[in-house]
């Protein structure tokens, strides 16, 4: 068996890739945006990522998490078809269905931000790259070192991992003028279970 990530692109449909622009938009202040700080990797005492984020746990409650669009799109890795795919790219992706716990948040990377090498604590780890358009920043890119595999950011575009992997962000450059909200969103789902 050769160890693949699951690559996607388009998984959120239009309809709701803007409901997921807006609910971005609503999240996109340095008021609601933690810094990194306390919330990612550490190695050797020192943060390994630069970048903003949103604990989509800490925001809603278990009643209250149908009121986030993103939260709510999440049926559609519950789905049969999703799992079918999924494990057509390998098998390790069987164990996916068996999963009963997910966390989620949002990253956000803008000008000089990146993601050091690291592992997840989850069994799996899915990705979704969300920007606005035009796309204003170059880099972003995920870097699998073990598995030797560049994966370019594109918006709308869902990456599937085992958490076990290493895994890095590469630098984010922005184009110009940019105002918040213009660099590069990470949804991010851990599964668990």
């Amino acid at each position: 068996m050769i160890l693949k990530p699951v690559i996607i692109d388009n998984w959120y449909t239009k309809q709701e890739l803007k409901k997921v622009y807006k609910e971005l938009d609503f999240y996109s202040t340095k008021e609601k945006l933690i810094t990194q700080h306390g919330n990612v990797a550490v190695k050797e005492g020192r943060d390994q990522a630069d970048c903003y984020r949103v604990n989509l746990d800490s925001y809603y409650t278990q009643d209250g998490k149908k009121l986030s669009d993103i939260l709510t799109f999440m049926y559609k890795m519950r789905e049969t078809e999703f799992h079918d795919r999924i494990t057509k790219v390998c098998g390790i992706y069987n164990g996916f269905r068996n999963t009963s716990r997910s966390s989620s948040m949002i990253a956000y990377y803008e000008d000089t931000q990146y993601y050091e090498p690291h592992t997840d604590t989850c069994k799996y780890s899915i990705l979704i790259w969300v920007n606005k358009e035009p796309k204003k920043f170059t880099g972003g890119d995920l870097i699998l070192p073990d598995l030797k595999t560049k994966i370019e950011c594109k918006n709308n575009r869902l990456v599937l991992f085992p958490g076990m992997i290493f895994h890095e962000v590469t630098e984010i450059k922005m184009k110009g003028k940019y105002k918040m909200g213009d660099g590069r969103y990470c949804i991010v789902h851990f599964f668990e279970g």
